[in-house]
């Protein structure tokens, strides 16, 4: 994942996400790997967070969607993010 390219668009209008406590702190611990795979983004005030970029695979229109799947970590759609997380883990291993 660290040397692979990545294409992002940059938001013209960011997104702001308010996050649960826990999820906030899991994220910012993350914020590494989450800009690895072209997610930009800032601390936005109390347990929120400002994307500012976004990978090109993330289809038009549904970005407010498909962002809140990758950073939902407890939910059903935190496959996504665990999915991530244990792929980075493999890769840091070799």
């Amino acid at each position: 994942l660290k040397n692979q390219v990545v294409n992002k668009t940059n938001m013209l209008f960011p997104i702001s996400m308010e996050l649960s406590a826990k999820d906030y702190m899991t994220v910012m611990n993350s914020k590494e790997l989450i800009n690895s795979i072209g997610i930009e983004f800032e601390e936005f005030g109390v347990n929120t967070i400002r994307i500012l970029s976004h990978p090109t695979w993330i289809r038009e229109g549904l970005e407010s969607e498909s962002l809140e799947k990758i950073f939902d970590v407890d939910g059903l759609d935190g496959k996504i993010y665990s999915y991530l997380i244990k792929k980075d883990d493999y890769f840091r291993d070799k």
